[in-house]
């Protein structure tokens, strides 16, 4: 059994227990499902992308064959060339501001982005720096090799040093490291993001200028030409009429493709955030082929199906484990039973059958020790049995003339206890004890007595003087029955409670809002005082948490003692900076040694926590998981990009 337990432990460690496996096998069933799929759907955007270019050349062709129908007159003829170049230019222009707007929004994503982490990375580094401090042999060592001289006892460092680290500081540098390359990689996004953001705007401005003279070109040819052939008009417009509604098609088509192009990146993102979460001995390249995904869904599977066959083991020795040691337990019961309880019984028979030998006078050979064979005991029984039995028959004609000498006796103890007035020799012995002690008893009630006398002379002494101070006290407690000295002391614990709860507020909030006496909320910005009714759901949820807090340090500041705190919900009202103040409020908490429980569906508020319990409603009842650092990271990127996407 500890050998299959050890077996599923390192399983368990190397993140191959049975339900990473598993969750790993549906993940790699899907990815080798939809990799075709993909692939397909890849191939037919890449025909619609060369099929939309090859209808775009075909519709500047036409445009240009529109120069043709312009031969008759050559005022038509430039007027629609101008009027070509200027609906060129205005297309250019709206594709151009169309990608500007996209490349806007992108580069404001990609900036919340790096603010959050940023505001991750200072974080991190707030919770390592304490810890750094904490830990300042394990941190001076970091980094130092073998044959380097010490920075604290300045000897040189032996083969094969490895500097200590501390595994909390080691858990804090490595989440300091990965919000550190988080938000240098979230940088470059946005600085590529803003590079794009910027050329198009250069775009925008060049297509503008050209639209302009376009326009300026279009407005001189009709100036110019304003008296042109209708029916050359006529012929034109119609030709110019047919390429607008082809280009509008190509327009509409050209977005169908461009939704159906962002579709398929996002499900490319979708696989590849699933291929990321398997684990690395199972995790297929972003190129590998089909049969690389197959194989590797094999080898999943079988190494699911052994650590499946382990669980199983285990169980089974687990259960024979229990029935062995039951078997045991009901083995010592019939030893106790039937050879332990018979044996003391018999040990107790000899040691009662000797010693009425010995009270009889006679003399018996020596007994055998304790660690005798039982057989050897039960040899001795007998033989002090014979010996009992000889006892018995010169006793009993002892107990004859015993007899005789007792009846005489009995007629003068009748004649003693009728003058005592008792039945019998023990109710005789009663009595007699029964007046021993009243006596013994009075003797030492008049000896206390006696001795109190002087005290109770010097305390009737000492109370005189006191009669006084007791009806000034007999005063004050009527005073205090009537309520308001309680009233009085319940006042100044609720303003010591809202000067603390206040004081919290305002770290959370920083500095807005604190408590008035009246538990309103005060604005301290504008100086007003506003009633529950007025707050948002956040603040609401602020002012309650600066009040359980407050009640938490009231007690604790009282001698009491608040182990635990739960909160249930509310960080969801939250935007980032209130919720990232209200967890640095928390931490400091929990720092002081203080369990903080945190019930909630806001996904960051579990990148703030160390230890994170996932619960999910499953149709036969709720399954609890412990989530990982990797994937409770991946948990709260998924939020994020959520949000992002939201925007």
């Amino acid at each position: 059994e500890t050998r299959l337990a050890a077996a599923l432990g390192r399983a368990e460690r190397a993140g191959e227990g049975e339900g990473e496996l598993a969750r790993a096998k549906a993940m790699l069933e899907r990815l080798v499902a939809e990799a075709p799929a993909l692939a397909a759907e890849r191939g037919e955007l890449a025909a619609a992308r060369r099929e939309v270019s090859r209808q775009e050349a075909a519709l500047v062709r036409d445009g240009r064959s529109l120069v043709g129908l312009r031969r008759e007159a050559a005022a038509v003829q430039k007027l629609e060339d101008a009027v070509l170049e200027l609906q060129a230019a205005d297309d250019v222009l709206r594709r151009l501001e169309r990608q500007l707007g996209n490349a806007r929004t992108i580069a404001e994503r990609k900036a919340d982005a790096e603010a959050v982490a940023r505001r991750r990375l200072a974080g991190a580094a707030e919770r390592l720096e304490p810890l750094l401090r904490a830990h300042a042999a394990a941190h001076a060592a970091h980094g130092l090799e073998a044959g380097e001289e010490c920075p604290i006892c300045h000897q040189e460092l032996p083969a094969g040093f490895q500097p200590p680290r501390a595994p909390v500081v080691r858990a804090a540098q490595e989440a300091h490291e990965r919000a550190e390359a988080a938000a240098r990689g979230a940088g470059e996004a946005r600085a590529a993001a803003d590079a794009t953001r910027a050329h198009l705007e250069q775009a925008v401005a060049e297509a503008a200028r050209k639209r302009t003279a376009a326009r300026r070109a279009l407005d001189r040819v009709q100036r110019r030409f304003g008296d042109v052939d209708p029916a050359a008009r006529a012929v034109a417009d119609e030709a110019e009429t047919a390429v607008h509604s082809r280009r509008a098609a190509l327009g509409e088509r050209r977005a169908a493709r461009e939704t159906a192009a962002a579709k398929l990146v996002e499900r490319a993102a979708a696989l590849d955030r699933d291929r990321a979460g398997l684990p690395r001995r199972f995790r297929p390249a972003a190129s590998a082929s089909d049969d690389r995904h197959a194989a590797l869904l094999t080898a999943l599977k079988e190494r699911l199906a052994e650590v499946q066959r382990l669980r199983r083991e285990r169980e089974a020795a687990r259960a024979r484990l229990a029935e062995l040691r039951a078997d045991r337990d009901e083995l010592a019961g019939r030893r106790e039973r039937e050879l332990e309880q018979p044996r003391r019984r018999v040990e107790k028979a000899m040691l009662l059958l000797r010693r009425r030998i010995e009270d009889a006078g006679v003399e018996l050979p020596a007994g055998a020790e304790d660690d005798t064979a039982f057989d050897e005991q039960l040899a001795r029984a007998a033989e002090l049995e014979r010996a009992a039995d000889r006892v018995a028959r010169k006793l009993a004609k002892a107990a004859e003339s015993a007899r005789a000498r007792a009846a005489t006796a009995i007629g003068v103890a009748a004649a003693a206890l009728a003058e005592a007035g008792a039945a019998d020799a023990e109710e005789l012995e009663e009595l007699v004890i029964e007046a021993s002690a009243k006596r013994t008893r009075a003797r030492d009630e008049e000896a206390d007595a006696r001795a109190q006398v002087p005290a109770a002379r010097e305390l009737d002494r000492s109370i005189r003087p006191l009669r006084e101070s007791i009806e000034v006290l007999e005063a004050v407690a009527s005073l205090l029955t009537d309520g308001r000295f309680i009233g009085y002391v319940v006042t100044r614990r609720q303003r010591a409670l809202l000067a603390l709860a206040s004081e919290i507020l305002g770290s959370i909030t920083g500095g807005r809002y604190g408590f008035a006496e009246d538990f309103r909320i005060v604005d301290r910005v504008f100086g007003q005082a506003r009633g529950s009714k007025t707050l948002s759901g956040g603040e609401a949820f602020l002012a309650s948490l600066a009040l359980a807090l407050g009640l938490v340090e009231l007690a604790a500041r009282g001698g009491g003692r608040l182990e635990a705190l739960f909160l249930d919900e509310g960080f969801g009202s939250l935007d980032a900076d209130a919720l990232d103040d209200a967890l640095g409020e928390l931490e400091r908490r929990a720092q002081a040694g203080r369990l903080v429980a945190v019930v909630s569906h806001v996904r960051t508020v579990a990148e703030r926590i160390e230890d994170v319990l996932q619960v999910t409603q499953e149709p036969d009842g709720t399954e609890v998981t412990r989530v990982s650092g990797i994937e409770r990271e991946a948990f709260v990127e998924e939020e994020v990009e959520e949000r992002l996407l939201a925007y």
